[in-house]
């Protein structure tokens, strides 16, 4: 019976101490942001006319709506949903439907996600791993929002090394409202 409140009594001192599964930031993506072309550095934003993000955000739940404006086609309107807590989600690059499984959490107030996308190579049977980071942050006056990527190749045959390697780029957006 003693060792039994002692356990008890223990687990009331360690209980506070417990670190919370709900990660809060206090950065706040919500909002309607605009591309800005001449600040960005993904050279396929060139094939747009426009992209406008509209986020909303809970404290759970970072919601993006991507609305991509291309030369001579009809707009396409895609979502994703993060979840900064770590449980994982499913992402999509801009110009694709396929989902890869992804995980979110907050990094000294910026919003990261990683990712893996695998590219079979058929002349060398082998899979290329392209690891995904993409880091959401914003500038002190909350009216511009960056999501740096950067992207790691991996299992580069050598006959495509000299073409395929790591890329860094990054998408900066103007808040509208």
């Amino acid at each position: 019976m003693m060792l039994l409140n002692g356990l008890f009594g223990l687990c009331l001192v360690l209980v506070p101490v417990l670190p919370s599964t709900t990660s809060v930031s206090s950065t706040d993506f919500s909002g309607t942001w605009k591309i800005d072309k001449t600040s960005s550095t993904y050279q396929r934003l060139n094939e747009f006319d426009d992209l406008t993000f509209v986020v909303t955000q809970t404290a759970q739940a970072v919601n993006v709506k991507r609305v991509i404006k291309q030369k001579n086609q009809k707009e396409k309107v895609n979502e994703l949903t993060l979840y900064p807590d770590g449980r994982g989600e499913k992402v999509s690059l801009l110009m694709t439907n396929q989902k890869w499984d992804s995980k979110t959490t907050w990094v000294n107030g910026n919003l990261v996600t990683r990712f893996t996308v695998t590219v079979y190579e058929s002349t060398s049977s082998d899979y290329i791993r392209y690891d995904y980071k993409d880091t959401w942050s914003l500038s002190k006056d909350g009216n511009l929002m960056t999501i740096l990527t950067e992207i790691t190749a991996r299992n580069v045959p050598q006959f495509l090394q000299g073409r395929i390697g790591d890329q860094t780029y990054n998408k900066v957006f103007r808040r509208t409202s």
